[in-house]
């Protein structure tokens, strides 16, 4: 299928040389004593690779090379595993970290880096067709950079997720209030399983000496996910602290689940800390899947659009103590209704207003909650609640559910 792109490079950048991609560095953030190595498809794989006339042939080996804060520009080509026979011991494949037997990721990325396609997603493709397991991209590092306007890449694979962020009291612990602590722009992930997805904190008790202090902000902006079971998927976990993940202008088209935000996993203790990561959606759209957006543990949903879904279009399930504002967004021609309001009996409040919902509802299938919120942990799920035949329902509010820990 075509690739449909919200921004695509001019004809003559897709030749681009390193000579003239220097001149695109001022536009792009970086530190006063940071250096650029580059990545090509004609680059040769070696320790002193990256440096002017001698690329890498890997994104890893560049980013082996590089100290934190540099930049690496990658060529249009196909980077991954080169001749797909499932290992990545041949020269130029990806330096794929191996857990127990399984890949854990194909470009892993853990130190503060900047990794930018030299002509955008459509020319730049990281391709894993063995991966059945882990993520094309992994970043364990703040201050990363991954992906710029027009300078993206596409990340596709067999059941594999596109790019995880896996948060750890070990690596984010010195973020400052508002600081843009990982930047992912402009990138496609295609027919993978999860497409983008944000892990908070690993567990730790409300006993731990020590907790993780994340007040900085992950943004995701301008990315696409087309045809990946769920789009975009933030699972909060626990004791996150002040932080945001901000997802803006992303579209999420032909997902099972568009966005799906949720809490996660929270060990023995259910309830948030107070001020734990939120999530704020702003002008996202979600399109001809079946779940546009699954919505329990977001801040701010506001100015988006869910069209087309055969399910529903908005899943409003609280899931914290704070009021969430529901403001200025669009269900427009959805199979079920245009939004589904549930309420947890710790009574959250959520506050509704301004929002188009147009031609909804016109062929409601059997849907319950539990369906709705698949495919989150199955321990413990909540009672199966019908919503009931077709009503041309703009909003149709199914009211008080049990509170349940892994789906609050």
């Amino acid at each position: 299928m075509e690739i449909p792109m919200a921004t695509r490079t001019d004809s003559w950048s897709r030749f681009l040389t390193p000579t003239l991609a220097l001149l695109w560095l001022a536009c792009i953030p970086a530190t006063a004593l940071s250096r650029t190595l580059w990545t090509t498809n004609y680059g040769v794989d070696s320790s002193t690779c990256g440096y002017g006339s001698y690329p890498c042939r890997s994104i890893s080996q560049a980013m082996d090379n590089a100290d934190a804060g540099d930049a690496i520009w990658v060529g249009a080509g196909r980077y991954g595993d080169l001749n797909g026979d499932g290992d990545f011991d041949d020269p130029g494949d990806e330096h794929a970290s191996v857990i127990n037997g399984e890949i854990g990721c194909v470009v892993c990325i853990t130190k503060a880096l900047r990794v930018y396609s030299a002509n955008g997603a459509e020319m730049t493709t990281i391709e894993v067709n063995a991966l059945t397991t882990g993520s094309i991209v992994s970043i364990s590092s703040s201050r990363v950079y991954f992906g710029a306007l027009g300078h993206g890449f596409t990340l596709t694979g067999v059941k594999a997720n596109g790019l995880t962020i896996q948060l750890s009291r070990r690596y984010f612990s010195f973020s400052k209030p508002g600081e843009v602590i990982i930047n992912v722009v402009d990138n496609i992930a295609l027919n993978d399983t999860v497409g983008f997805s944000v892990n908070g904190p690993e567990w730790c008790s409300i006993r731990c000496s020590v907790r993780p202090n994340l007040v900085g902000q992950i943004l995701f902006s301008t990315n696409q996910a087309i045809g990946n079971d769920v789009g975009f998927s933030v699972a909060a976990n626990t004791y996150g602290g002040l932080g945001t993940i901000v997802l803006r202008d992303n579209l999420a088209l032909g997902s099972g689940t568009g966005f799906l935000i949720t809490s996660g996993y929270k060990g023995d203790y259910f309830q948030l800390a107070d001020g734990a990561f939120m999530a704020e959606l702003t002008h996202n759209t979600a399109s001809h899947g079946k779940v546009g957006f699954v919505t329990a543990l977001a801040r701010v949903v506001q100015d988006n659009v869910a069209s087309g879904n055969s399910q529903v279009g908005f899943m409003l399930v609280p899931g914290d103590n704070k009021d969430t504002a529901f403001r200025r967004n669009s269900a427009i021609g959805n199979a079920g209704p245009g939004a589904i309001v549930a309420t947890l009996d710790r009574q959250p409040r959520r506050a509704l207003f301004r929002n188009n919902f147009f031609g909804n509802d016109r062929d409601r299938p059997s849907l319950s909650l539990s369906q709705l919120l698949e495919p989150l942990p199955p321990t413990s799920p909540p009672t199966n609640l019908n919503a009931g035949p077709s009503a041309r329902c703009g909003v149709l509010n199914v009211g008080l559910v049990p509170s349940n820990p892994y789906y609050a």
